[in-house]
């Protein structure tokens, strides 16, 4: 038991690359060595081996290690006389093992089978990570009923589950019937003056009612607590663009960008209306400071492009739009 415990301060002290090696030494050795590990500690290996791969990025290797340790439970609870149950909350608990596994398969890009392993686990397990994870893979896949299902299933447990909100508006959910799932049992309503107003503008937004969609975002900016608020200027950034407003839209999104030059929402928007208006310096000064915050999603590539394009750059505007479609 002395290596699992040195394995699990290993792991406790988030030393990822030591546990990966460490854990890969003890299940070789458990091979020849049976009385190394219980059934438990065993499982558990591979957890920590599993999860330090996660962290480590090696996405592949990762599922390989949370799927064996998915299969030796399984054998275990097929296997009559055996008298090493798993305990609870000495390991990792099954869903826990799924929901990580299914993040790995989420990186490799392989939706459809996230989506089924998070299906594996009984509706009355699911946490609310769970079912938010299982709403937006069968939005992206079209299953738009099981996504709404799912959405509500988040709300119902945590209100201001503020992504799930804006998915089922998202999927035309009335504003009335979201309003009541996250203000039913909420904080005092003084201090959230500006949720009702949140939920209508985005329900309007959705429903390309932008006249309405900028009036509600205004009057969150103008007249309650969540003045210069990021997110509500770039919602309204984004009516005032759809709409046909571009000045508008692009003095509100460059003061978005002012008061958060790490913004990356929204962005995309931004450079169209910077090399609309070809404001090529701002537009170039943008592309490069946001590469340097996240180059894994697609607005810093979109905002390439954009710059790109604007110079007279064609075929490295097409380069970056294969990166947007990757990331």
């Amino acid at each position: 038991m002395a290596f699992y415990e040195q394995l699990k301060m290993l792991y406790d002290q988030g030393l990822y690359s030591n546990v990966s090696t460490l854990a890969n030494m003890i299940l070789t050795v458990s091979e020849s060595t049976p009385d190394l590990l219980t059934f438990s500690t065993k499982y558990q290996t591979y957890v920590y081996y599993a999860d330090s791969l996660l962290n480590l990025k090696e996405f592949k290797k990762a599922e390989a290690m949370y799927k064996k340790a998915l299969q030796l439970k399984k054998s275990l609870a097929k296997t009559k006389g055996k008298t090493q149950p798993f305990l609870m909350g000495e390991v990792t608990s099954e869903v826990d093992v799924k929901y990580k596994a299914h993040l790995c398969l989420v990186n490799l890009k392989q939706h459809s089978q996230a989506a089924a392993l998070l299906d594996t686990i009984p509706a009355k397990q699911r946490t609310s990570c769970v079912n938010m994870a299982l709403a937006k893979l069968n939005h992206q896949n079209g299953n738009e009923r099981v996504a709404i299902t799912s959405y509500k299933e988040v709300l119902r447990e945590c209100p201001f589950a503020v992504d799930a909100a804006l998915g089922l508006l998202t999927l035309g959910a009335k504003a009335a019937e979201v309003a009541s799932l996250m203000l039913n049992n909420s904080l005092n309503a003084a201090n959230i003056d500006w949720l009702s107003l949140w939920i209508k503008g985005h329900s309007h937004l959705h429903a390309k009612e932008l006249s309405l969609a900028i009036s509600a975002f205004k009057q969150i900016d103008m007249k309650t607590h969540l003045r210069d608020n990021t997110d509500v200027l770039v919602s309204l950034g984004e009516a005032y663009y759809y709409n046909g407003d571009f000045q508008n839209a692009l003095a509100v999104l460059e003061r978005a960008h002012c008061l958060d030059s790490l913004l990356i929402k929204g962005m995309d928007i931004y450079a169209a209306l910077l090399a609309k208006e070809k404001k090529l310096k701002d537009l170039e000064s943008l592309a490069t400071r946001l590469i340097s915050v996240n180059e894994n999603v697609p607005e810093p590539w979109i905002v390439m492009g954009y710059f790109c394009l604007a110079v007279k750059k064609g075929t490295k505007a097409l380069n970056f739009a294969q990166k947007v479609r990757i990331a």
